[in-house]
């Protein structure tokens, strides 16, 4: 059979096939359809009918319940004026009485037998209600049930049977505020002797009467009066008219039926026995919604007992609600039987419109079926002919260029479909002409790209490589075929498996930086890769830049970054630690100041002499640290002067620190002293002390858990070039001072940072800061300090200038130190700064004078003459230190002046030195240090230098100083 007929007989065959199924389908789901909305409207004239029932139901329940709770409250409201009025109304015959006979007969022992006697007689309600009575200090004449308080015998006194303590209470209120109500518990003795508390309490009115000083009252239980009202509401809801086709039904949470239409079950207990009736699921869901959300609606089915003996089960809906305060449940209901009836219409209704549905469908069905094979028949006659060509000319169209003539075609379509496969050879002409264009110029770039370029198979064997390939291997592209790229250009075995199970994943990476070896060297190659399928095989493109020179960049980059980032936040720290400092040297000046004036009083006692000595041993502690904070952010904050190593060291060692450093050790440490220096520095006394105290604690430390030995050698050695850690090195004579211990030594991790501020390898202990002083204090003193470190112990290297000049001498003592009478001038911006320093220049036999700011002194020395000027070199706001000493030359060129600051020599200290101030006091200041201070810049030494400058005023120090012309 040629292919035009089968292709025809298969377009007539399936085209019915498919027409027919579209039909049937259509067909089913409009029948699936007229189902659908039958029982959608099934279910709606359901919910409309059940809705409807319940708003009728709810409302009439509703309105029961609301009368149930009116009634209730009402009969609350009853019963406490009931109690309350049967009191009023004895306290009005009490006091009838009191006004008939007068107070005197009223108040005798006679009439009050008498009124007692009336009142042990009186109830009301039947004895469900009686009387009380006591005096106000709780003498109990009447109990709460109408017993006298004492017996016909005249015996003693019985108790009354409210709570003692909560009759008390209510007894002190009515003293107070003359009647109220209270619920007094009842207690009751049983036979074998035990008091028992009533469970309820019942409702007790006291009121006062002033005339015999009496509390009078009347007590009811309320369950009585609560079981009369409740009788009431039964009877109530038995009578209220309900709706014919309607049912009301009342129970208590423990299943008892209350009110229902049969009167037989009431008093029943349905969830014992429901008699058949299908009451026990009734009670039980209605009791158990009532308990948790108080009310809702509940279906459910009842079985009547019918005359004719049948038992039929009646379809209900109903509503429930709980009776607040009552442990009711209100049920209505009503038969949902005319349901039935609708919905039996609906289905009737629902069989009619099926069948008129099917035959519509099978009367449809078939016309369309049969008009269907008519036009197909038509269509592929006239089809069949044009498939043919199309299959003649995609045969000849495989091998050649063959076209077709659109003009040929029978119908539109076939003659767009001629356009098309036309275009499509002359496309696959165009496409064969670039592929080739293409091909070529890959091969170019492949070969002449400057990036590395190489194609894989799947398990990463090279098939192809470029020029660059081979500059960087070192091996030709025909050597590393076959060849696994990972082994030629030494990659990293799990770098590279992780590069390709990425590639595997995605199916590309991109900027993935992979470490190799390149003639024995580390580089680094940032490679790209991408799979490309190639028939039914898969290859790989692999492409990298070699980044080494801009890894090695990057690298430095990030260390000179890190670099300056911990410069910056030295510097920050140091900026923060010098303003906290400055503050707390203005108050570290009282608390070191203060405590020194104390100790001169020899009227204080020993006990409080010891006392000042700790809290002035706490100010010189606090004083040490603020001087580190100073140091780390601005250098050394005192003056220098010649310091004698060797007997520096000697005390050191010799003093309290070390001393307790070496009790406190695990284990037994030595310390060896070898000082051969017998040499002078210039320097800060207190600054030098803490670098030797550091570098030996330290050692100690080291040693503290294992033992051994510390060495502390000082050499005078003459150095002609830097040994790199010296700071602004010039040729000369040093003394070294070296500290060596046989510890574990210092890891190298560690040894970068040793010297960084708050950097600690004592858990627990180190703040960080010792060795970064050490550090600092030796460069600030032109030296330098280094470490020679090995798992056999670590020695530490400290090296500073010597000096020519003698060692200081012995401190003048303070009586010594005595002024004259002398006017002195301090000009501090902190008031308390300039109280301290007028006391102390005043113990020390001064005439001191304050101001608080530059201009101020300016202004006073216009005016007035003074011997010395006390200048604080930071002075906010206004003209500092300095620049105030530069205006009183001005105009008084002789005048004689110190510096005084908490900050360390700075250069605006060392410009006002050179103008002519001749000392230089570190904040806070000790009464010895402001007295030397003092004493040396009034009597100062003629060598000095500094001092000679200005020339002495001709009269005596004693005497105030005379103006002298400008």
């Amino acid at each position: 059979m040629a292919p035009k007929h089968r292709l025809t007989r298969a377009y007539l065959l399936w085209l019915s096939i498919i027409s027919l199924s579209s039909i049937v389908i259509m067909s089913i789901l409009w029948i699936r359809y007229e189902f659908e909305r039958s029982a959608d409207e099934s279910q709606r004239i359901s919910t409309v009918y059940f809705e409807s029932l319940e708003n009728s139901i709810s409302v009439e329940t509703n309105r029961v319940v609301d009368y149930l709770k009116a009634q209730t409250a009402s009969s609350q409201v009853k019963f406490y004026l009931n109690v309350k009025t049967r009191v009023q109304e004895i306290h009005k015959m009490l006091s009838g009485f009191e006004k008939e006979r007068g107070e005197a007969a009223f108040k005798s022992q006679e009439s009050e037998t008498a009124l007692l006697a009336m009142l042990r007689h009186l109830t009301y309600d039947g004895g469900r209600g009686s009387y009380f009575c006591s005096t106000l200090d709780g003498t109990i004449l009447l109990d709460g049930y109408g017993a006298a308080a004492n017996d016909e015998a005249g015996e003693k006194p019985v108790a009354s049977r409210f709570e003692p303590e909560a009759l008390a209470k209510a007894l002190k209120s009515v003293a107070i505020i003359g009647e109220g109500f209270y619920r007094l518990p009842v207690v009751d003795e049983t036979p074998d002797g035990r008091l028992v508390t009533r469970e309820e309490v019942p409702i007790t009115f006291l009121k006062r009467f002033a005339g015999l000083d009496w509390v009078i009252g009347a007590t009811e239980v309320y369950s009585f009066f609560e079981s009369d009202l409740g009788n009431e509401l039964i009877a109530w809801i038995d009578n209220a008219p309900l709706p014919a086709n309607e049912s009301l039904l009342v129970l208590d949470f423990e299943g008892k039926v209350l009110s229902y239409r049969d009167p037989t079950l009431i008093g029943e207990n349905v969830f014992v026995n429901d008699r058949g009736t299908g009451l026990m699921t009734v009670a039980a869901q209605s009791v158990r919604g009532a308990k948790q959300a108080s009310k809702g609606f509940l279906r459910f089915t009842l079985r009547p007992q019918f005359e004719s003996g049948e038992d039929l089960g009646v379809e209900c809906v109903g509503y429930y609600r709980a009776v607040p305060g009552w442990n009711w449940v209100v049920v209505n209901f009503v038969s949902v039987s005319e349901l039935d009836n609708v919905l039996k219409a609906q289905r009737q209704q629902l069989a009619a419109n099926l069948k008129r549905t099917v035959a519509q469908v099978v009367a449809t069905t078939a016309a369309t079926l049969i008009l269907i094979l008519i036009i197909s028949t038509v269509i592929s006659r006239k089809a069949g002919a044009s498939l043919s060509a199309f299959f003649s000319f995609f045969d000849k169209a495989a091998t050649t260029a063959v076209e077709m003539d659109p003009d040929q075609q029978p119908f539109q379509e076939f003659s767009r479909l001629a356009e098309a496969a036309n275009s499509m050879i002359r496309e696959r002409r165009e496409a064969d002409r670039k592929l080739t264009e293409s091909e070529l110029r890959f091969r170019t770039f492949f070969s002449v790209s400057p990036e590395i370029i190489t194609i894989l198979d799947q398990k990463g064997v090279i098939v192809e490589s470029n020029r660059e390939f081979e500059r960087f291997s070192g091996l030709s592209s025909q050597d590393a075929k076959g060849r696994e790229l990972s082994k030629v250009i030494g990659a990293d075995p799990d770098d590279w498996r992780r590069l390709m199970e990425a590639l595997a994943a995605r199916g590309r990476t991109a900027g993935h930086e992979l470490a190799v070896e390149k003639g024995g060297e580390k580089a680094h190659l940032l490679v790209f890769s991408k799979i490309m399928p190639l028939g039914d095989d898969k290859l790989i493109l692999w492409v990298g830049a070699d980044v080494t020179l801009r890894r090695l960049a990057e690298i430095e980059k990030a260390q000179l970054q890190e670099k300056l980032s911990r410069s910056q936040t030295m510097e920050s720290m140091g900026r923060m630690a010098a303003s906290v400092a400055h503050e707390l040297n203005n108050i570290l000046s009282a608390l070191i100041g203060y405590p020194e004036l104390l100790l001169q009083d020899e009227t204080i006692s020993p006990a409080q002499r010891s006392q000042i000595n700790e809290i002035l041993d706490a100010g010189h502690r606090a004083s040490a640290v603020v001087g580190d904070l100073l140091t780390l952010s601005s250098g050394v904050a005192t003056a220098k002067t010649p310091v004698e190593i060797d007997a520096l060291v000697e005390k050191i060692i010799n003093g309290q620190a070390i001393s307790k450093a070496l009790a406190q050790t695990a284990e037994p440490v030595e310390i060896s002293l070898d000082l051969k220096s017998k040499a002078v520095v210039k320097g800060s006394p207190t600054h030098i002390r803490k670098v030797v105290t550091n570098l030996v604690q330290n050692a100690i430390d080291i040693l503290s858990s294992r033992g051994g030995r510390v060495e502390i050698q000082s050499r005078l050695k003459r150095l002609e070039e830097n040994p790199g850690n010296v700071n602004n090195f010039s040729p000369g004579e040093y003394v070294e001072f070296r500290v060596s211990d046989d510890g574990p030594g210092i890891a190298d991790s560690d040894l970068v940072h040793i010297f960084e501020p708050f950097f600690s390898k004592k858990p627990g202990s180190g703040h960080g800061l010792g060795l970064a002083l050490v550090s600092l204090t030796v460069r600030e003193h032109g030296g330098g300090v280094a470490v020679e470190t090995s798992p056999s112990g670590t020695a530490f290297r400290v090296l500073l200038p010597a000096s020519r000049a003698a060692a200081k001498p012995r401190a003048a003592d303070q009586s010594e130190l005595k002024g004259r009478g002398q006017k002195i001038l301090v000009v501090d911006d902190v008031d308390i700064q300039r109280k301290l320093a007028q006391k102390m220049l005043r113990s020390l036999g001064y005439d001191p004078h304050a101001v608080s700011s530059g201009e101020e002194a300016v202004v006073f020395l216009r005016d007035h003459d003074v011997d010395l000027v006390i200048l604080d070199m930071i002075m906010d706001p206004g003209i500092n230190g300095r620049q105030t000493y530069e205006a009183i030359l001005s105009f008084k060129p002789w005048q004689k002046a110190i510096i005084a600051s908490g900050l360390a020599e700075s250069d605006e200290v060392v410009k006002a030195q050179e103008l002519g101030a001749s000392q230089f006091v570190s904040k806070p200041y000790t009464l010895a240090d402001i007295a030397g201070a003092v004493h040396r810049a009034l009597h100062p030494d003629p060598a000095d230098a500094q001092a000679s400058r200005l020339a002495p005023p001709p009269e005596d120090l004693g005497a105030p100083l005379k103006p002298k012309p400008h």
